[in-house]
């Protein structure tokens, strides 16, 4: 097997045990060994995908029974909409009412996120942003945690999330750009 000296000399794979996990702090892992690391992620953004898809049904549910339990009629209930589905640019995933002085206009507009985690994490991006700002606290950012477990629970909604993360300066927060470019150009 070994006739010309070459098995371990060139290729040695070793099995191993990895464990990972989230720190507050910057842990510079680009520093440290990495080994032989193989990750498959083939179906990561697929995942994520229905994830979110999934969170946003069982929001426009959530404020059903909240407005239900307000007291607010069916007809206005049967409003709360998943824009999302036909407009992924608005800023934010779900319309609906406050259940206070309900009107023709929707006065509460909520972005969905969710997360696998067992603590709230998110990305909220530019446009996301803008139109919190925009919205004031009309805006709304619904996060689910332990997401598709049996432990999973939205987590108290943030309301008006401008003034609370970007006004306020929230220690939390690692700001991120992150392009996505579709290379047209011949290989």
């Amino acid at each position: 097997a070994n006739e010309y000296g070459l098995v371990g000399r060139y290729l040695m794979t070793h099995i191993s045990t990895s464990i990972y996990g989230l720190f507050k702090e910057e842990t510079s892992p680009h520093l440290g060994p990495t080994g032989g690391q193989l990750i498959n992620q083939d179906n990561y953004q697929n995942k994520q995908r229905e994830n979110g898809r999934e969170a946003e049904i069982q929001t426009v549910a959530y404020e059903k029974k909240r407005l239900m339990d307000l007291g607010v009629k069916q007809d206005i209930r049967d409003r709360v909409e998943r824009v999302s589905k036909h407009n992924t640019r608005a800023g934010f995933d779900v319309v609906s009412f406050n259940g206070k002085n309900i009107s023709a206009k929707y006065d509460r507009f909520i972005e969905v996120k969710a997360t696998t985690m067992n603590f709230p994490i998110f990305y909220w991006s530019e446009n996301e942003r803008a139109v919190a700002k925009e919205k004031g606290d009309e805006y709304f950012i619904y996060i689910y945690i332990n997401f598709g477990t049996e432990d999973q629970r939205l987590v108290t909604p943030i309301q008006n999330p401008y003034r609370e993360i970007v006004e306020k300066n929230y220690e939390h927060v690692r700001p991120i750009t992150t392009w996505r470019i579709v290379w047209n150009e011949k290989i």
